[in-house]
């Protein structure tokens, strides 16, 4: 209990919330700030990434065009051709140990159950 109790106050959660709630939805509230945390070091990670690959490029992009991806305004996504699609699905089949059942034999007329 003492346990639950540190992690849950560690977690932000206050004394009262604390002692209100049962132990599932403290486990809970403990999960989700870890995640919380979790996407946070990553997005610290990441802006430690692109300043470390910045300080590299010998001329800085214009930082529109850097924030354009996360903006959710990037390039309009291209439509793929029927023939596209299917050549990406046959490399993930593939891929995966897949067979193209479309070049199988075809089963025997003459064995089937009724």
């Amino acid at each position: 209990m003492v346990e639950a109790y540190k992690a849950a106050l560690a977690a932000g959660m206050t004394d009262a919330e604390f002692w209100r709630s049962t132990p599932y939805l403290t486990r809970l509230f403990v999960e989700a700030a870890a995640e919380r945390e979790r996407r946070a070091y990553g997005r610290v990670m990441f802006a430690a990434w692109y300043a470390g690959a910045f300080f590299r490029v010998r001329r800085m992009p214009p930082l529109r065009k850097v924030m354009r991806p996360f903006e959710g305004r990037g390039a309009p996504a291209r439509r793929m051709s029927p023939e596209e699609m299917l050549a990406i699905v046959e490399g993930w089949n593939a891929a995966n140990g897949g067979r193209d059942l479309r070049k199988a034999a075809p089963a025997p007329v003459g064995d089937r159950a009724n």
